[in-house]
């Protein structure tokens, strides 16, 4: 995946996991990664914008990571 940076273009390898129905793992319930996010968005009042035609939630990954370990 490259990364923009000042100094130009930084290629970093980068690891997708299948966060679907299937998921990563067997005992995963459905929704499990989207049921995280969903409750950070409602915690945080994200209601997400309009960039182009579709909708976005931005969120910081450290929030995200904070809300699980505690």
């Amino acid at each position: 995946m490259p990364l923009g940076f000042v100094a130009g273009r930084l290629w970093r390898v980068m690891e997708e996991f299948d966060t679907s129905g299937d998921g990563v793992h067997a005992n995963w319930p459905d929704r499990f990664f989207a049921k995280i996010v969903d409750s950070l968005l409602t915690k945080t009042r994200n209601n997400g914008a309009r960039v182009g035609k579709a909708m976005t939630y931005i969120l910081s990954a450290r929030e995200l990571l904070d809300s699980l370990c505690h």
